[in-house]
């Protein structure tokens, strides 16, 4: 069975010497069929000092344009930069899904992403009694939500128990919404 990826430059690998080649490995990569995604790609406030916001704007903005050249979704890390997102979402005015992965955020910055179908996606922090996560996954509508492991050492079926106890809902119902959502 073929192993589904994403491809992109997280905004903690962006160096301005792997700009060009990062770039175009991606360039020569993406049209495999295995790449469903383009990232996991964004901005990510706490590394400012590694790499600087603009730099991993412009970075971002590149991944904005490959995932409409290509038809593929954006997975985005987003640290802190929720608005520039938002900003970005409503300046390109996408038709491809953006994905938030590993949201962990309250349920205003929840709202106002879902407000412009950006979908979140949840991990191991649903797996924490006290995350935010697991308050916002009972607040939001089952279109706004993908389940995910992320690289952790943890099942994806973890997360989906995790899922259904958080909503009170059966496996079948919450296998049914994400496979949904994916596709």
């Amino acid at each position: 069975e073929e192993e589904y990826i994403s491809i992109g430059i997280h905004p903690w690998d962006i160096t301005e010497e792997n700009i060009p080649t990062a770039m175009a490995f991606i360039k020569k990569k993406i049209t495999n069929s295995n790449v469903l995604y383009v990232g996991e790609c964004g901005i990510d406030r706490c590394r400012a000092n590694t790499t600087p916001i603009a730099l991993q704007q412009q970075i971002f903005e590149k991944h904005i344009k490959l995932s409409e050249y290509y038809s593929k979704p954006l997975l985005i890390h987003c640290v802190r930069a929720f608005q520039e997102i938002i900003f970005l979402k409503k300046k390109y005015k996408p038709t491809q899904k953006w994905i938030i992965h590993g949201f962990n955020n309250n349920i205003s910055i929840a709202k106002m992403l879902i407000a412009e179908e950006i979908i979140l996606s949840f991990g191991t922090a649903l797996l924490n009694p006290y995350s935010n996560a697991r308050k916002v996954l009972t607040q939001i509508s089952e279109q706004s939500f993908v389940l995910e492991t992320d690289d952790k050492d943890i099942t994806i079926n973890d997360i989906y128990k995790a899922a259904c106890e958080i909503r009170g809902t059966t496996m079948d119902e919450i296998v049914k919404i994400t496979q949904q959502n994916f596709e």
